[in-house]
């Protein structure tokens, strides 16, 4: 579960709710519609299994918060539903491996495409790599990560090759930062954020670009609707502007017991973001 303060429609302070696996389908609704030069998925053939795969890959590589995102825990202490990066060593190992699972699934690219993702995140991470249990967990990840790879390109030596599955090892990654950000940056009108922020997107890769927002007015008769613009510098994407939308839930800040008493307190909210090139209206 994604967890970020806003501030409520009547002043108070507030929490918005968003899972992991819509997260995810964000991700995989980003990949879809790139374009770029140089990394893009539709320079391969729409029946190409390296593409089919990658986006697989994006779309269930948070699989393994399934019943997290469906039932919440709450901190016995404070009574604040926990976000992602809130569990235990042991905890997150366990949803990592659920996803990979989960991508396996979907065939030996897909499966490779998340071990290699959740590699990545285990070595960016300042405390898990000293976690006695991540030891044997990468270990065991990077050997099955190597299996299915090299599994993927025997069963069609011409036109597989390390280099194209480290290329989707990297879309994953990318288009998930995308998302992250998006979902706990990117600022609403009711956010306790900055009113513009602006960010670097794979700055040192093939996807590297410039993107700035700034919150827009708007919200439904009935069901809050939180906006927001980015201009993206240099543009990626297929269409002159991109229009994306994602449910969420919003609750009122409190220690809320359980899963139960922390759904009977939210409400339905819609998030919505609106992507365009640098030769669009500013953002302002």
């Amino acid at each position: 579960m994604i967890r970020r303060e806003i501030r409520l429609s009547d002043g108070r302070r507030g929490w918005l709710l968003i899972s992991q696996r819509r997260h995810a389908r964000l991700s995989r609704l980003l990949a879809e519609r790139c374009a770029a030069p140089g990394g893009s998925s539709r320079s391969l053939s729409a029946s190409d299994c390296w593409r089919r795969e990658l986006q697989a890959a994006i779309e269930h590589h948070d699989d393994g918060w399934r019943q997290r995102d469906a039932f919440p825990p709450c901190d016995p202490h404070s009574g604040t539903p926990r976000n992602f990066d809130e569990w235990t060593a042991a905890e997150t190992l366990a949803i990592w491996s659920a996803s990979i699972d989960a991508c396996r699934r979907q065939g030996l690219l897909a499966g490779a495409t998340a071990a290699a993702h959740f590699l990545r995140l285990l070595h960016g991470s300042e405390r898990l790599p000293q976690e006695p249990l991540a030891i044997g967990w990468q270990q065991q990840t990077q050997t099955r990560r190597r299996e299915w790879e090299e599994a993927w390109i025997a069963a069609k030596p011409q036109g597989r090759s390390d280099e194209l599955a480290d290329r989707a090892a990297q879309w994953l990654s990318v288009f998930d930062a995308a998302s992250l950000w998006l979902c706990l940056q990117a600022p609403f009108p009711e956010a306790s954020s900055e009113p513009s922020v602006a960010w670097e997107l794979d700055a040192a890769g093939s996807l590297a670009s410039r993107w700035a927002a700034a919150p827009s007015s708007g919200r439904a008769a009935e069901t809050p609707c939180f906006t927001s613009r980015a201009c993206v510098d240099p543009w990626l994407f297929d269409a002159a502007a991109l229009a994306l939308e994602l449910p969420a839930r919003i609750v009122p800040q409190a220690a809320y017991g359980d899963a139960r008493a922390l759904w009977a307190a939210s409400r339905p909210a819609t998030l919505r973001w609106r992507l365009s090139g640098p030769t669009a209206t500013a953002v302002g």
